[in-house]
């Protein structure tokens, strides 16, 4: 017990004096000293830092998000709308600047989108992916696609909800 706990803190110790730092290839580093986010994203490879600078590392790969499903009233009665959302992190400095937890921060910044979207009975998925982009454009996050998981209209009889629609997979 006590020789893992020396460990851990020897190696946190060892980490924060160490001035090397590795960048892998699917991602990009966010320097950041003195408390000072950096303005550009550093690249791939092995990087120096002083003790008092710290590098986060931020995927850049394709992230898949499921939105919640978010039920709406309309006209038609009540449509249970939920979908899967495709991203990928194009400036990993303004994510850093903009949003403390991105992913949470994206699912329901594109869940509210989806609500609103999900109002209009003339919509299309291409307005629903633009405006999503729109949204997240700001947190340095672009979305590659948006593909609905279930768009059902339910009515209420008696105690059970029933579907009418069509569950898209």
């Amino acid at each position: 017990m006590f020789v893992n706990q020396l460990l851990e803190i020897l190696k946190e110790i060892w980490q924060w004096l160490n001035p090397l730092h590795v960048v892998d290839e699917f991602e990009r580093g966010v320097l950041i000293r003195n408390g000072h986010i950096k303005d550009d994203a550093l690249v791939p490879g092995l990087k120096w830092r002083w003790w008092w600078e710290k590098i986060e590392n931020e995927p850049i790969v394709d992230r898949t998000f499921d939105l919640p499903t978010v039920y709406v009233k309309t006209a038609r009665g009540t449509r249970a709308v939920s979908a899967n959302m495709v991203t990928e992190t194009f400036d990993p400095v303004l994510m850093w600047r903009k949003v403390f937890d991105h992913q949470d921060s994206a699912t329901r910044r594109a869940a509210g989108v989806l609500a609103v979207w999900a109002k209009d009975p003339n919509a299309d998925l291409r307005t629903l992916k633009r405006k999503v982009n729109c949204a997240l454009r700001a947190w340095g996050i672009r979305v590659k696609h948006i593909d609905l998981t279930t768009d059902v209209y339910l009515r209420m009889t008696g105690h059970m909800v029933e579907g009418s629609g069509v569950s898209i997979n």
